[in-house]
């Protein structure tokens, strides 16, 4: 605990480092370097989808149909099991850069005191024990104890969320003090902004906090998103039902005195019939348009199967610095002794006060910060407050700023006097300008400038004056003060208690980190959809609070990062639910949180910006990286990168998510309810004939090009403009839903007995009775296509032609069947025959049947089949 040693304990070689010392060193600790984790190899990648039950069993399959002769269709069952698995393949070959990308903060050269000599070396080079020099601008490269500080600021914004700079110090701390608070500390990754300061190297590498975060992302196991859970449970479904009828299958084959090879032959048909081939396609294919469509509202998807989660998340777990607020401190109210004006108000009668005058001389003279013009516009330099004093000043003042500005002297910001002091020569009248606490600033003053003058400051005025400082401070503001007093002489043996006796009170400037433009609306609209915001920040919990409050958020107090140390798992979800605000908040910390709440049940989505983010990113659900101001490692942890960086683009991407999932279980009922169809086909001309009433390439085809044709422009479907007017779907109810399962078996039992009847009508003529069972369901699949876009809502209420897509496709699927119906070769291949208009009319009659009583059901009942849709045991 380097923290809370004083530097005497260990600042004993001042001289710096010997070389032999180096050399020992870095063969003891390594390099100064991140250690990226192995990544799967491709081939590692590929056999695990092989893997796979379903395309274990379309492999045997396939084996069996080689063995039995039957090559081509062998082969149809090969290449259709090596689109699945190249599918997945693609799908787990993403590429995951997030640790890479941590290399890129670390700095090239830093420089250090050895042998009592200053050297410039590589930062890889660097070994516990150097002496690291800092000056505004550097990079620190690792983690190091300062054992001398000159007014050192850090921004430290990007590890700890903290806004503001931090004023560094070599004093010893409390063993329990936060990473955030730790002043005496500088870590790997954080900037110098101003001053400078001696550090003596405590941890390099891995060992640093900054490779903390990165081994707890590589630790870190990628889960399964909901919708590849849901995936995988239809598989495993999908199987048990392939595996009960074929050994029904085999059971009554042996009984009935069926060979082998007939036994054989009618398993594969339906172990090819069961499987729903063309899903893999159509979800990846439904997906990739979900990325384009997301991709127009400014937000891009690096991982696929995060669309769909997108529209699950119940829960966004926010940073608040450069997410909710604009991370630039910004000059909001300019207070005088007397009154309060907002800055964007002041009018030039305003103006006319010598309080308003003065407290703008004051920021724009007692100021470090610059403006420099830069060809894509005004680039402002140096501490982000002076910085929000001077843009403020430039954008809104620009008039009324001095024209003369000769400093003679100054005495600059430090932690220890909370004030900075500069002797400015006003067309030869000498000011002595204070800006700084409020606190120390006021006690300074014995007069103050008002509306009749200057007057003599009272001590029940200055307590009034301070109690204002203070509640601008709860209400979220930073405040500085500012005042002035005449110097008759000049000279730089003038000390400090004189310059600052007897000075004259001018006013306060509120300062504020805003939020962003659209970010209230989008936050009261997440709340409308069900969604609960939380926000989990390194800053103060009275500016936690503001913000929260800002935003409508539910807390009376918030919860800080010690506090949440000592929760267990169970206890931190209860107390998200009664605050929304965690302050003083750990990279660890967000981590515990995010994963608590998954534990819950919650579908998590985590937006933030910086490197403290990035494990907390990875673990979510759904990670959301913000594109302009976000770290690299953010972006890489992420799913989801905002390229406006707006927080309403995340309420978009939802609803776009929402309508994803709607689409998806559109094409899995509308695959489905044809494998189930075929299922009962096959079973119940089994059980009446022995025979199989299609052949295994017709099926393939039914189910992979057919199926996929019409199935895919379902994902085309436009949106209802409802997908934000009901809670999120609970995270138990999978792609299945009771209402989904029992309207499949009404449609796929419609389809069966169809089949059956129309089978047995030409049973006699076994190719020709094939040929009718294959038309009649690919035309009962075209006239599927118009009911499930949705369970409610009939075709002429949707529209027929506002998915012009879903009829385009349907017509192809029907040309494609026309040829391998009429054309010679082709049929030869698909085993089929020509049909008669007598045959067209008994093929079409079935589906026209379905489409008539859906028509009927979704009149008079349209809820039927909707139960169980979003929550468990249910009716919306």
């Amino acid at each position: 605990m380097w923290h809370t040693k004083n530097v005497a304990e260990f600042f004993v070689e001042k001289e710096g480092l010997s070389p032999e010392k180096v050399n020992a060193l870095q063969k003891k600790f390594g390099s100064n370097e991140l250690k990226v984790k192995k990544k799967k190899h491709l081939l590692q990648i590929f056999f695990l989808q092989c893997v796979n039950p379903l395309v274990g069993i379309l492999f045997v399959a396939c084996l069996i149909k080689c063995f039995l002769g039957s090559y081509l269709e062998g082969g149809v069952i090969f290449l259709t099991t090596l689109i699945m698995v190249l599918v997945g393949f693609i799908q787990e070959a993403k590429a995951e850069n997030a640790v890479a990308a941590l290399l890129k903060l670390t700095t090239l050269s830093a420089r250090v005191r050895r042998k009592g000599e200053v050297e410039t070396v590589p930062t890889k080079e660097l070994v516990p024990g150097d002496l690291l020099l800092l000056e505004a601008g550097d990079k620190v490269p690792a983690d190091a104890r300062l054992v001398e500080v000159y007014e050192l600021q850090m921004n430290e914004s990007f590890l700890t969320g903290e806004s503001l700079p931090v004023e560094k110090s070599q004093e010893a701390l409390p063993e329990n003090t936060p990473l955030a608070s730790q002043t005496n500390m500088v870590f790997s990754g954080t900037l110098v902004t101003s001053g400078k300061g001696l550090a003596y190297l405590t941890a390099t590498g891995m060992d640093t906090a900054l490779g903390k975060i990165t081994s707890s992302i590589q630790e870190m196991e990628t889960e399964p998103s909901p919708l590849q859970r849901n995936i995988k449970q239809l598989s495993q479904f999908m199987l048990v039902v392939v595996m009960l009828f074929a050994l029904c299958f085999i059971g009554l084959g042996a009984f009935l005195g069926l060979t082998w090879i007939e036994i054989s032959l009618l398993t594969i048909a339906l172990a090819v019939a069961a499987i729903p081939e063309g899903l893999p396609a159509t979800v990846t294919a439904v997906l990739a348009v979900g990325v384009r469509r997301i991709a127009r509202k400014k937000g891009l998807i690096r991982k696929l199967v995060a669309v769909e989660t997108l529209g699950s998340a119940d829960v966004i777990c926010t940073d608040k610095t450069g997410t909710l607020t604009n991370n630039a401190m910004q000059w909001t109210d300019l207070i005088t002794a007397e009154e309060k004006l907002a800055c964007h108000q002041v009018t030039k009668t305003d103006l006319q006060s010598r309080a308003c005058r003065k407290l703008i001389d004051i920021a724009y003279l007692c100021n470090n910060a610059v403006k420099k013009e830069q060809e894509r516009g005004a680039e402002y330099l140096g501490d982000p407050t002076e910085v929000g004093l001077i843009k403020t000043l430039h954008e809104l003042f620009s008039p009324f700023l001095p024209k003369t500005n000769k400093r003679l002297f100054e005495v600059p910001f430090s932690s220890e006097r909370r004030y900075m002091a500069t002797l400015c020569d006003l067309d030869g009248e000498i000011e002595v300008l204070l800006k700084g606490s409020p606190e120390v600033i006021v006690s300074f003053c014995t007069k103050y400038l008002g509306k009749r003058g200057i007057e003599p400051l009272s001590p029940d005025r200055k307590n009034a004056l301070l109690e204002e400082a203070k509640q601008l401070a709860k209400s979220g503001m930073r405040v500085l003060g500012g005042a002035y007093k005449a110097q008759n002489t000049y000279s730089k043996k003038i000390g400090e208690k004189e310059l600052t006796r007897d000075a004259i009170f001018v006013g306060f400037y509120g300062m504020s980190d805003p939020l962003r433009e659209g970010v209230k609306q989008a936050v009261d609209e997440c709340r409308q959809a069900g969604i609960t915001v939380l926000i989990l920040t390194g800053d103060s919990p009275e500016t936690a609070m503001h913000i929260g409050q800002s935003l409508g958020l539910k807390a009376q107090s918030a919860l800080i990062g010690t506090d949440i140390e000592k929760l267990s798992p169970k206890e931190l979800v209860e107390k998200a639910e009664e605050t929304s605000i965690f302050a003083r908040i750990e990279p660890m910390h967000k981590l515990r949180i995010v994963s608590a709440l998954k534990s819950d049940g919650h579908i998590l989505a985590m937006t933030g910006d910086g490197v403290n983010d990035a494990p907390a990113l990875e673990k979510a659900d759904i990670g959301i990286a913000m594109g302009k101001e976000g770290t690299d490692v953010a972006k890489e942890a992420s799913d989801l990168i905002l390229v406006d960086d707006a927080f309403e683009t995340i309420l978009a991407c939802i609803e776009e998510g929402r309508s994803i999932f709607t689409r998806i279980r559109s094409s899995a009922l509308f695959l489905l309810t044809t494998c189930f169809g075929e299922v009962g086909t096959i079973f119940l001309v089994f059980f009446a004939w022995q025979k199989a009433p299609l052949e295994p390439i017709q099926i393939l085809w039914i189910n992979l090009i057919t199926g996929s044709l019409i199935a895919i422009p379902l994902g085309l479907e436009p949106k209802t403009g409802h997908e934000l007017h009901h809670p999120p779907r609970d995270a138990r109810v999978g792609l299945l839903y009771p209402g989904m399962i029992w309207r499949i078996l009404f449609l796929s039992i419609l389809m069966s007995l169809s089949a059956f009847a129309l089978f047995s009508f030409y049973e006699e003529t076994l190719v020709k009775a094939r040929s009718v069972t294959f038309a009649m369901i690919v035309l009962f699949e075209w006239f599927l296509a118009f009911h499930v876009r949705s369970d409610e809502r009939s075709p002429f209420a949707l529209g027929f032609f506002s998915n012009p897509s879903l009829a385009l496709m349907g017509l192809v699927a029907f040309g494609l069947l026309f040829l391998l119906l009429y054309v010679p070769f082709l049929g030869k291949i698909f085993q089929t025959v020509p049909l008669s208009l007598q045959d067209w009319g008994l093929c079409l009659l079935p589906g026209a049947l379905m489409f008539c009583l859906e028509s009927i059901r979704k009149r008079l009942y349209p809820k039927i089949f909707s139960f169980g849709k979003w929550r468990v045991k249910h009716w919306d």
